[in-house]
């Protein structure tokens, strides 16, 4: 199994539509929209970069998995360029409306291309592979629709506020994924890795089962092993939350991202960086969002309905009426417009899954770990919550507070079950 970073997805919809074309194509692959994650297993990266480029040439494929998208900086220069164009011509056009409609139009047009000339091009090439019923499809249609019927600052607003939507959504999902890596990215990047009798400082991805290391105090543990001599007190807080370090000698397990709090130890790695208890974990919460809770996968199903429906309703109206009832074409067109600028799927498709990554990765920045947004979803079903944390957040000096007995048992009998 390899993991690649996929960018250039726009929503959960495009991510399973992707996904669809690769397994068709015979690429036997699982893509994580959350994280931005394409997981393979037995094509190389080349062969899925071929198909992917084929299907969806504005789609990037990066052999890292773990690199991190830049702020979208040049989409967001587009935007307020586009936004104060769209102002300029908004000031200007009570003066050139009627004078000088192509200088009017000009303006318009410019403004619409910068925000949602990428909107533009993505529905005419799904337009040529048979692909119709996307956002991209409807807002083109719709906007370019209200261009055709003189409607041009509406058109643009349109297509500024949906491109300014788009951003916020790549922003937010950019800080939870950030989030929930810093929290769970334990990984040590270097091992004192006892080589001939020396040290030597080596990267942990070198290190393989039955290599020798040293973790001095104040150090994290970089690799799962046995201790093979030292004593120490090791922290594991981060790992299981447990406040107070616990003590390991010779012959103990120790894990990774644990820290090494006072003696020198030497260790014999039991695993590779890639399947030590850190990475494991990492892996755990990156693939958690395959984990979909119910509202998840109803959205999907129905995603797959909402958009032909749309527009087939959208039709119907701009043609029906006119034709049974009398009255202006370009009225109902108008209508049909409006339908399928407040029926774009993607704000609703994209509304599910990104409301319980963001919150995954609140959680995270709070120090809380969620393996997915099925048990996220379940704590809408929590009425009790029972906790015991000795030491954190009770003190260990438990005593009888009160006793409250049923049937034919008094307190004293109770009382004497129960020690």
């Amino acid at each position: 199994m390899k993991k690649y970073r996929i960018e250039g997805l726009d929503c959960p919809k495009c991510a399973a539509k992707l996904e669809d074309q690769l397994k068709r194509s015979g690429v036997d692959a699982r893509i994580d929209f959350s994280s931005s994650t394409l997981i393979i297993d037995g094509q190389t990266f080349e062969e899925v970069e071929e198909v992917i480029h084929k299907h969806s040439p504005e789609i990037t494929l990066l052999e890292s998995p773990d690199v991190e998208k830049d702020l979208p900086i040049k989409e967001l220069v587009k935007l307020l360029f586009s936004g104060v164009l769209f102002f300029i011509a908004l000031v200007f056009s009570p003066f050139i409306h009627g004078n000088n409609e192509l200088l009017e139009y000009g303006l318009f047009v410019t403004a619409y291309l910068v925000a949602g000339g990428n909107t533009v091009l993505k529905a005419f090439r799904n337009l040529f592979k048979g692909d119709l019923f996307d956002e991209s499809f409807l807002m083109t249609v719709a906007t370019m629709g209200a261009f055709a019927i003189h409607e041009l600052p509406e058109a643009v607003a349109v297509m500024i506020f949906y491109s300014l939507g788009e951003l916020l959504e790549a922003i937010a999902l950019r800080k939870s994924r950030r989030s929930v890596k810093e929290l769970i990215d334990l990984r040590a990047e270097e091992v004192n890795q006892i080589i001939d009798g020396q040290l030597r400082t080596v990267p942990a991805s070198q290190i393989q089962p039955g290599d020798r290391f040293v973790v001095k105090p104040g150090e994290r543990i970089p690799i799962d092993g046995l201790v093979n001599s030292g004593s120490t007190w090791i922290d594991k807080s981060l790992l299981t939350g447990e406040s107070s370090p616990v003590p390991v000698k010779e012959g103990d397990i120790v894990l990774a991202g644990t820290i090494n709090k006072s003696g020198v130890i030497e260790v014999t790695a039991s695993t590779n960086l890639q399947k030590s208890y850190t990475s494991r974990m990492l892996e755990l919460v990156e693939e958690g969002t395959s984990r979909k809770s119910n509202r998840e996968r109803f959205i999907t199903r129905f995603s797959k309905l909402y958009t032909p429906t749309v527009v087939s309703i959208a039709t119907a109206i701009a043609v029906f009426p006119p034709l049974l009832f009398g009255g202006g074409f370009s009225d109902w067109v108008h209508k049909a417009l409006i339908l399928l600028v407040i029926s774009c799927p993607c704000a609703l498709v994209i509304s599910v899954p990104l409301s319980y990554f963001v919150g995954i990765g609140k959680a995270s920045r709070e120090g809380i770990l969620f393996k997915g947004s099925n048990y996220l979803e379940s704590l809408g079903k929590i009425d009790s919550i029972f906790i015991d944390k000795t030491g954190t957040l009770t003190k260990g000096k438990l005593e009888i507070s009160q006793i409250e007995t049923s049937g034919r048992y008094d307190k004293r009998e109770l009382l004497e079950y129960a020690a």
